[in-house]
């Protein structure tokens, strides 16, 4: 990673390195195929060979193939799903991660004000140190509370 990568920077890269690894063996599959029916005619491309099938697919939109070609391309788009379902999850946890620790540091600052606020009530009962002190209670309470509804949003759990 650069210095200059943005986390989705980086998601993009693994996605297109492990995609294009995914696409090479798809390639490869094909080419197995294709030389497979070569070999099975002696090594010599047979007449019927089905370039006259591939070139009307070729020159057919998605949305005018048969329905049994229609599901030969989503069986290849299916093969990206784990992919993409594993990358989504890594950034969704980064995310979370970099809330939680945003969050413990605004829990910190409350935190250390209330203890300021109970140290100077022991050396002084003060209206305005109690409220501060109830006030910030209050806040982390409302943050840890906005917490635990962006972990079930993100479907985490701690």
């Amino acid at each position: 990673m650069t210095p200059n990568n943005t986390p989705k920077e980086e998601w993009e890269e693994e996605f297109i390195e492990t995609a294009a690894a995914m696409e090479h063996e798809r390639w490869a599959n094909w080419q197995k195929y294709c030389h497979a029916k070569i070999l099975e005619n002696g090594g010599i491309i047979p007449k019927p060979y089905p370039f006259t099938h591939w070139e009307r697919q070729i020159a057919t939109s998605y949305e005018e193939l048969s329905e049994l070609e229609k599901e030969s391309d989503r069986n290849e788009v299916r093969k990206y799903l784990s992919l993409i379902r594993s990358l989504l999850a890594s950034q969704r946890a980064s995310d979370l991660a970099r809330i939680e620790n945003l969050i413990e540091k605004k829990i910190e600052v409350y935190e250390e004000i209330i203890e300021r606020a109970d140290k100077k009530l022991f050396h002084d009962e003060n209206d305005e140190w109690k409220n501060m002190k109830t006030r910030n209670v209050g806040k982390i309470a409302a943050v840890e509370e906005l917490f635990t509804i962006i972990r079930s949003v993100l479907g985490e759990k701690k």
